[in-house]
């Protein structure tokens, strides 16, 4: 493209010069000696230094797989277009979720504490069927005394 260009501006000075040559030929010659050696790109480098034109190189040639990538990469963005609401949603979710380790404390302290309840009930009960007997053979004495009383008075 800067060839292209710097030969489009040498085609549009050529006429000048030819008329300038018609008054003073020498200095058109000169100044066509001139425009050739500008015009020349292992002469002036486009107005790039080496390290430039070597960098312009080497990114041209990192890019060359770019026309065949291209679709790819368009592919992969029209598959992102619903990003934004996807990302509303985890948004959503991680604000849902912030206070999740209070909850799972409070759940582990709250089993804990049915845990000991659990085992205090468990120990209480324990005695229950030694109690039940003696309740039975109080009920029992009770209905026979009740018996007795009804019967013999």
């Amino acid at each position: 493209m800067i060839s292209e260009a710097q030969t489009a501006l040498v085609d549009r000075i050529e006429p000048a010069l030819d008329e300038f040559s018609k008054s003073a030929p020498e200095l058109a010659a000169l100044l066509r000696v001139t425009l050739k050696e500008l015009a020349d790109p292992r002469v002036h480098g486009f107005g790039l230094s080496e390290d430039e034109i070597n960098s312009l190189s080497r990114s041209a040639s990192s890019l060359a797989h770019l026309q065949d990538t291209a679709f790819v990469l368009a592919e992969a963005a029209r598959g992102l277009t619903h990003l934004q609401d996807s990302a509303n949603l985890l948004i959503n979710a991680a604000d849902d979720l912030a206070g999740l380790s209070d909850t799972a404390t409070a759940l582990k302290q709250a089993a804990a504490r049915a845990g000991r309840a659990a085992g205090e009930l468990t120990d209480s009960l324990v005695n229950v069927p030694d109690h039940a007997r003696l309740i039975q053979v109080a009920a029992d004495k009770a209905e026979r005394a009740a018996n007795r009383l009804e019967g013999g008075y």
